[in-house]
C-alpha cells in the first residue's frame, strides 16, 4: 500500500512539474532548470525513499527494476532539461513515457495485492 501511495506522490509531483514546463514555454527566464531545481530535489528524495524500500522487499525483483528503469528516465529528462529549455514535443512525450512507468508500477503491485499468479495478469492501460 505504501508503493501505491509514493508512486501516487511522485505522479502528482511529475503532472505539477509538466503543468509548469507547458507553462514556460517560450519564456527563458521560467523554462530553466535552475527554476525548477526544487521540484526535482523533491522528486530524487520520493523516488530514492521508493527504491529503498522496494530493495530491501523479500522477492521484490521486478518492482525494483521497473524503479531502476523509472530513475534512469528521470535522470534523462533532468540531464536534457539542464542543457535547454525543453519544447512543447518534448514535455509530452517525456511526461507520457514517465507516466506509463509509473502505471506500469502500479499495475503490478495492485497485482500482485490480488494475490494474482505469476505471470501477472496485468490488467490493460486506459
Amino acid at each position: 500500500m505504501r508503493t501505491n501511495q509514493s508512486i501516487l506522490a511522485i505522479r502528482s509531483q511529475l503532472t505539477a512539474l509538466f503543468f509548469e514546463l507547458e507553462e514556460a514555454v517560450g519564456k527563458e527566464s521560467k523554462c530553466k532548470y535552475e527554476q525548477h531545481a526544487s521540484q526535482y530535489k523533491k522528486l530524487w528524495i520520493d523516488v530514492e525513499l521508493l527504491a529503498m524500500r522496494e530493495r530491501t522487499k523479500y522477492k521484490n525483483k521486478t518492482t525494483s527494476a521497473q524503479i531502476e528503469i523509472l530513475d534512469k528516465g528521470l535522470r534523462k529528462l533532468q540531464k536534457k532539461h539542464k542543457k535547454a529549455c525543453l519544447s512543447p514535443f518534448e514535455i509530452r512525450l517525456i511526461n507520457q513515457s514517465l507516466t506509463r512507468m509509473l502505471d506500469s508500477i502500479l499495475r503490478f503491485e495492485e497485482a500482485k495485492l490480488r494475490g494474482a499468479k505469476k505471470p501477472y495478469n496485468l490488467s490493460p492501460m486506459r
